[in-house]
């Protein structure tokens, strides 16, 4: 009887709030409400008033990049529902894929935004998206961007992180993001890549005047003996820019001078992320 009675008076306690609550569940829900600008823009105002005084002018800030497994298995008429692969156990899995983007100094993690992905293959979709949306909508926008590859909205995502204000030196991103074309988009927005790279035996890199994919380039590398962070670094040309000059990697000084400033303050997620413990002794 004791425990009715306490349920009862703190429901009545609180019952002068339902007319405040409702307006902000109706905003909570509204599926026409930019929440990628509300979240970029709470990042953003989090980083420069309260992070940045935390931390030296000279730390090393980065835009990292990751897509995650959004299961969805047991649906069967979710919007946009789609088989997309999964990077951990190597199958296609009924779902979507979530991109995020996120900011750090490598002490902190502050998330900016995301992006809900399906599949830019239409053979791969299980559900079209709803023809009844108002084109001119955010829920509209998110939708076309659900189908269009992943390397396109990373791009997109960058530079709306730009463009808000966030600050950052280099992009990380794992190596399923580290097609050239990528690169050189990234690289034209001002800011240095840093990912591993994949044997992708098409890709080519020029070396000495040769054109080499990644296993051949290894093997052409002299390796450094010894328990080393680094086996070997070498001056490659990736492409070339709008002006013909040809763009490069970095170099072993430069390389090396951000590795070490950069890989001991960096958290244990994030270098699961880079694969890191291959670097180390």
């Amino acid at each position: 009887m004791k425990t009715q009675f306490n349920i009862v008076a703190y429901s009545t306690q609180f019952s002068h709030l339902e007319k405040h609550l409702k307006p902000l569940y109706r905003f909570l829900n509204s599926s026409r409400c930019n929440w990628r600008r509300f979240l970029l823009l709470l990042g953003c105002g989090l980083i420069q008033t309260k992070v940045n005084s935390l931390t030296k002018e000279d730390r090393v800030k980065v835009l990292i990049f990751d897509d995650s497994l959004f299961s969805r298995t047991r649906s069967k008429a979710v919007e946009l529902l789609a088989n997309v692969h999964d990077h951990t156990t190597g199958k296609y899995i009924r779902g979507f894929r979530m991109l995020t983007l996120g900011w750090s100094d490598g002490n902190t993690f502050v998330p900016l935004c995301f992006s809900l992905l399906s599949s830019h293959k239409k053979s791969s979709r299980y559900v079209e998206m709803n023809d009844g949306i108002d084109k001119r909508t955010a829920e509209y926008q998110r939708r076309k961007e659900a189908v269009k590859k992943s390397s396109e909205t990373l791009q997109g995502l960058l530079k709306q992180a730009l463009h808000a204000g966030v600050q950052a030196s280099y992009v990380l991103f794992d190596s399923w993001f580290n097609f050239p074309v990528t690169i050189l988009n990234v690289l034209e927005q001002g800011v240095h890549v840093i990912c591993m790279l994949r044997a992708i035996p098409r890709v080519y890199y020029v070396h000495d005047e040769q054109k080499l994919n990644l296993n051949a380039l290894y093997r052409a590398v002299r390796k450094k003996r010894g328990k080393a962070k680094m086996l070997a670094s070498v001056i490659i040309t990736l492409g070339t820019d709008e002006q013909g000059k040809e763009v490069l990697i970095l170099t072993e000084e430069k390389f090396q001078e951000i590795f070490d400033k950069f890989l001991s303050s960096l958290p244990k997620y994030i270098k699961g992320l880079l694969g890191v413990s291959v670097y180390e002794s």
